[in-house]
């Protein structure tokens, strides 16, 4: 099945940009600076049991990783296809939805 995971800059106007890295163990999607509202998404086919995509995302003096996504996630939270994450300046949300909505946050900084 094919995949897209979406990050989107939600800090507020005028901020620093978002700085983010994301890569896998055989894809490295590189760096990125994404301005307020700016979209960086990436697709792939899921290998059961192995894909996992991780990202480093730094913004302000703050910083975090995390896995955007795991094959081996028992409940998985890409399920349609889709999903995304929206970063704030108290941290990360969740979204099953492109365009994100119903956020929840899922992590501080």
């Amino acid at each position: 099945m094919k995949f897209t995971v979406h990050i989107v800059n939600n800090l507020p106007p005028n901020s620093p940009p978002l700085s983010l890295h994301c890569a896998s163990k055989n894809d490295d999607l590189g760096h990125h600076n994404l301005t307020t509202n700016q979209d960086f998404h990436f697709s792939f086919c899921d290998n059961p049991f192995s894909t996992l995509f991780f990202c480093r995302f730094q913004w302000n003096n703050k910083n975090t990783s995390f896995d955007v996504y795991s094959a081996g996630w028992k409940y998985n939270r890409c399920e349609y296809g889709v999903c995304g994450y929206g970063v704030k300046s108290d941290g990360i949300y969740f979204s099953l939805y492109y365009p994100l909505k119903n956020l929840t946050k899922y992590r501080g900084w």
